[in-house]
């Protein structure tokens, strides 16, 4: 080995050992800073000349184009840069072997790297790595970075793309090396930095096909067999979105088909006429990939709508049981899950405690409702709150990921278990805001206990109590109540509303203190209730809003606040003089704005 040299990096000026130092995988490879990770064959000449006038000349001597240092992989580099040690190196491999993922994404799960470090090691090799994409699932937001007709027509896949330091870097997968050059040299490339993968032709042409036949246009299918079917599928959509609903839900059993809008809590049946209900049914599974002759059928698909309506996700479920099949179409407003806490339906006072505890290091924030009142909405007003903060360590569980974040580590869980399922949603940022391994082995108490300390977590649970959302956290998440007691920082409980139609709406004749006898009203109030006009498409209702209950927890409460308050948070709001969403829907019936029968679901 040659003798000592120290030189200092050009790029970030700091001094290293050159002799001790790794070398880059370019045709003439020049050393490597073990700090920004950065070779010098970009350097000036000026420096490059430097180096080569005073170092010894047994490192000359290593300077070949040929040597084997050209296929070193990443953890024999870090391991000489010095970046990590050889056991560290070890229990990142046996760890690599359990995950199945890419070595340097196991690094940065350790917090061992930067994801700025991987990429510019990978950005500085120019060998090809090799990918596998058998349990690889398309992103819809990465294919609309990248293109989906440039992804189908140049047969490529991507796979992330991240914010560095230098620019944007897109990592994606293609399966011929001669057709890389003319890649690079495509416009739609010329906005990232390129780290290529070598995949399997046959996993890259069967993700192709799948992206081909999934995300569709609903108005695309005009062949005369199909066009009159779709033309019912059309007007269903377009009703709903105009109508807001949540979920369109077809029920086909016994040759008949039954057809519902849901909106919040309620679920109202359509009078929509059908020729043949069974092929209308069949065209529909045809039109969203379901198809029957699959070995394993997709039971998920995700459907791009008109222009009109780019701003909206349709996510379509299909699922069968008995002589039942089952398809749900269910709407996302991308414009809903962009908005922030100041965005929200809260009171002023609300809006500032929230904030106030936002700005607390780290903790537990819950959002919670029942099933189809928007608490993902909810969350990702919370998180987007904090996003543009620097250093920020983000983390969240929630039932649906409808939008992607890379400063967020996001996790989608439907069930009671989180299954292997979880690696294929894994996004990370920082090394910091990782959770820790032990969450992958589903030691829920663990990764809750270790990772509050670090940074925010953020959980969306679905319940119509406090009582039943943190039996939950207890009983499918293994959460101690005590931990709840010393880490929770907020919850967000909501439910939706639905308001009275202003064109129609009518008084109601029984008095106010008659239909509330068990409160105590201060006055005489006209109440108000449906009645039906065009306007409203007769239901008496115009549209629905979110109502919210705030419990906040700083540390000068948390000294009195005891486990058995936990099932019973909407008293603790009330005796700190805050609105509950009981009271704030009486509020809303005595002004007249919301019905006394729509008032029985909250008392």
């Amino acid at each position: 080995m040659a003798e000592g040299y120290i030189i200092k990096c050009w790029h970030c000026m700091t001094e290293f050992d050159a002799a001790a130092a790794a070398d880059c995988g370019h045709s003439t490879p020049s050393k490597i800073c073990p700090f920004c990770l950065k070779c010098f064959c970009n350097a000036s000449e000026d420096y490059k000349k430097k180096y080569m006038k005073n170092c010894p000349k047994e490192l000359l001597a290593d300077c070949g184009p040929t040597r084997d240092v050209l296929y070193l992989k990443i953890g024999e580099i870090l391991v000489k840069a010095g970046k990590i040690s050889g056991t560290q190196l070890d229990k990142a491999l046996d760890k690599q072997r359990i995950l199945n993922k890419k070595l340097g994404e196991v690094l940065i799960m350790m917090s061992l790297i930067t994801p700025d470090e991987l990429q510019l090691y990978l950005l500085n090799q120019k060998n090809i790595e090799q990918i596998d994409l058998k349990n690889f699932s398309l992103d819809a937001g990465l294919i609309s970075q990248v293109g989906k007709d440039f992804c189908l027509g140049q047969k490529i896949v991507p796979i992330e793309i991240q914010e560095v330091a230098g620019g944007r870097v897109l990592r994606f997968a293609f399966y011929s090396v001669n057709e890389l050059p003319k890649l690079k040299k495509h416009g739609e490339l010329q906005q990232f930095k390129l780290i290529p993968y070598l995949a399997q032709k046959e996993e890259i042409e069967s993700l192709l096909k799948v992206l081909e036949n999934s995300d569709k246009e609903i108005k695309i299918y005009t062949a005369t067999d199909s066009a009159k079917h779709v033309r019912v599928l059309n007007a269903l959509v377009k009703s709903a979105v105009q109508a807001r609903v949540a979920d369109i839900l077809f029920e086909f059993k016994d040759g008949q088909l039954a057809i519902f809008f849901r909106n919040g809590e309620q679920l109202s049946r359509v009078n929509q006429p059908v020729d043949d209900a069974r092929e209308f049914f069949f065209k529909i599974k045809e039109i969203c990939g379901f198809r029957g002759d699959d070995k394993e059928p997709a039971r998920e698909s995700w459907l791009n709508l008109s222009k009109n309506f780019s701003h909206l996700k349709a996510k379509v479920l299909y699922y069968a049981g008995g002589s039942q099949e089952n398809i749900r179409f269910r709407f996302h407003n991308l414009r809903d899950y962009a908005k922030k806490v100041a965005e929200l339906n809260l009171e002023r006072d609300e809006v500032d405690r929230v904030h106030a505890v936002l700005q607390k290091p780290n903790g537990l924030f819950i959002v919670a409702g029942p099933a189809h009142n928007r608490t993902p909405e909810t969350l990702y007003a919370l998180m987007n709150t904090l996003s543009g903060e620097r250093g920020e360590r983000i983390a969240s569980v929630e039932t649906t990921v409808v939008m992607r974040n890379e400063r967020f580590f996001q996790i989608e869980n439907q069930g009671s278990d989180v299954s292997d399922a979880v690696y294929k949603n894994l996004l990370f940022f920082k090394p910091d805001s990782m959770f820790l391994f032990d969450y992958f082995q589903k030691s829920y108490n663990r990764q809750f206990l270790n990772f509050v300390e670090m940074g925010k977590l953020f959980i969306e649970l679905q319940g119509f109590s406090y009582e039943e959302i943190f039996e939950r956290l207890q009983v499918e998440y293994d959460v101690p109540p005590a931990f709840l007691v010393e880490n929770l920082r907020g919850v967000l409980f909501q439910r939706q509303v639905k308001v009275l139609c202003a064109a129609c709406k009518k008084p109601n004749p029984r008095p106010a203190r008659e239909l509330f006898k068990n409160k105590k009203l201060s006055g005489e109030y006209q109440i108000f209730q449906e009645a039906g006009c065009p306007e409203c498409q007769s239901s008496g209702y115009g549209n629905d809003e979110l109502l919210y209950e705030v419990f906040t927890l700083d540390n000068q409460e948390r000294s009195s606040f005891h486990k058995s308050q936990l099932a019973a948070l909407d008293r603790k709001i009330s005796e700190a003089g805050n609105q509950t969403i009981a009271q704030k829907v009486l509020n809303r019936v005595l002004k007249g704005e919301v019905s006394h029968k729509e008032s029985g679901r909250f008392f």
